[in-house]
């Protein structure tokens, strides 16, 4: 469960929307001075600044109303807290510098330095804290679901293991296509016209069209201007997306695939190596492609998250 939809939810409209709150930050100053406590989460406090913090953040975020970020950020902070306490009985946490390497991501992308990104949260009534606790929730969680994850998927393979060995295809059953791969991105700023992005297309395809082997055609590939090669590494057909591995699928080793428009650019993807395994280790090595591992993600957060809150005890002021 990567973090990419966190993060990208505050990098442009937060710095667009600081600055039309930029003159809310006395109104913050009250809340922060009425803390009561109004939510108690198996003992753990809620206060009326945490509530009103997370609000400001969801507005300036996500661009919600008033009423709708309040009460979002009520839930939000309730369930925070269940998964926090869960992950402290299981040992689960997440180091601060990994918190610190999301936040300069995040002010990175919205062009200024950490420095800069919590000074402009200030100016719009926020405490980077408030942001940077909501950024270790999501972490923790995503340990804790893809460990979860991870344990169900070996369940399943063992069990198809168990079952190839009863039927005695131990050797001739589930095959798997197995690649070493490089990513070639032709980058491409945001809001790019057609012109633009047809003439990228035309620069990737003549470089398809030379690129003979990864040894020579990476190298030349990273002399070209505003070109980004990238490693993926080995992975197996279930790993990639669909569009992806049926890309990959048919083309040759050595050769680039077929180039396609991205958020990032205009992509490629260079082949250099497959093979195919069988039996046993097809089934170890492939487990499920990356929509149904999404998707078992997000059954598997909804259900420990509805668990947490059904033992729970949570008290409302």
């Amino acid at each position: 469960m990567a973090l990419l939809p966190l993060l990208r939810s505050f990098l442009r409209p937060a710095v667009v929307a600081m600055a039309a709150l930029a003159g809310m930050a006395a109104l913050a100053g009250s809340a922060q001075a009425d803390s009561s406590v109004k939510i108690v989460v198996n003992d753990v406090p809620i206060t009326s600044y945490q509530i009103a913090q997370r609000a400001r953040l969801l507005v300036i975020s996500q661009r919600k109303s008033e009423a709708a970020a309040r009460k979002e950020a009520t839930d939000e902070l309730v369930t925070d807290a269940l998964r926090l306490q869960a992950a402290k009985r299981m040992g689960v946490n997440v180091p601060d510098a990994d918190v610190d390497r999301a936040l300069g991501e995040i002010a990175s992308r919205s062009k200024l330095s950490s420095a800069q990104f919590a000074q402009a949260l200030s100016q719009a009534g926020l405490n980077i804290a408030t942001l940077r606790d909501r950024i270790r929730a999501q972490m923790i969680w995503g340990r804790i679901v893809r460990g979860q994850l991870q344990r169900k998927a070996k369940t399943q393979q063992n069990d198809l293991i168990a079952q190839m060995r009863a039927d005695e295809q131990k050797d001739t059953g589930a095959t798997a296509e197995d690649y070493i791969l490089q990513r070639v991105i032709f980058t491409l700023k945001k809001g790019a016209d057609n012109a633009l992005i047809t003439r990228r297309k035309q620069e990737a395809e003549q470089l398809r069209l030379r690129f003979t082997g990864c040894d020579t055609g990476l190298a030349a590939a990273r002399g070209l201007r505003e070109v980004a090669v990238l490693n993926v590494g080995r992975r197996l057909a279930g790993e990639l997306p669909q569009n992806v591995a049926g890309l990959v699928k048919e083309t040759a080793v050595g050769r680039l695939t077929a180039p396609v428009v991205t958020p990032e650019g205009v992509e490629l993807y260079a082949v250099c190596g497959k093979e195919t395994v069988k039996g046993e280790s097809a089934v170890l090595a492939g487990g499920l492609d990356a929509e149904a591992l999404n998707a078992q993600g997000q059954q598997i957060s909804a259900e420990l998250t509805r668990q947490l809150r059904q033992s729970a005890n949570i008290v409302y002021k």
